[in-house]
């Protein structure tokens, strides 16, 4: 496992599918010393894995807007609709976070950006 410690893992080897169900859209901050700003260095994807249904977040760093407005995500959602979104180079890093005594390996997924998966 420590092999695998702050190595890009790419979302091919980990998810069977690469489409995901859009649940939630957020801006990224920039932190500066630990303290966040209000400067907006991309947007946060929540999403759900259509395999396996495991919730995760993916980082889209350099983006200027989001895919969608989140009112529009969550217009669409109320109506019933899934929205399918593909990850361009989708990597999952694993970190160690410290807490006192205690380690735990932890995911930190990202990619070059998001595509809405259009469907027929």
């Amino acid at each position: 496992m420590t092999k695998l410690i702050n190595q890009n893992i790419p979302f091919e080897i980990i998810f069977r599918d690469g489409a995901f169900i859009l649940v939630g859209i957020a801006p990224e901050y920039e932190y500066v010393d630990n303290q966040r700003t209000d400067k907006v260095i991309g947007f946060k994807y929540e999403v759900v894995d259509t395999m396996n249904f495991d919730k995760i977040t993916v980082k889209v760093r350099g983006q200027k807007k989001p895919l969608m407005p989140l009112e529009k995500l969550l217009e669409l959602r109320e109506s019933g609709e899934k929205v399918l979104v593909e990850f361009i180079k989708g990597v999952d890093k694993l970190y160690i976070r410290r807490n006192g005594n205690i380690q735990t390996v932890e995911d930190s997924f990202s990619a070059e950006n998001i595509n809405i998966i259009e469907q027929e």
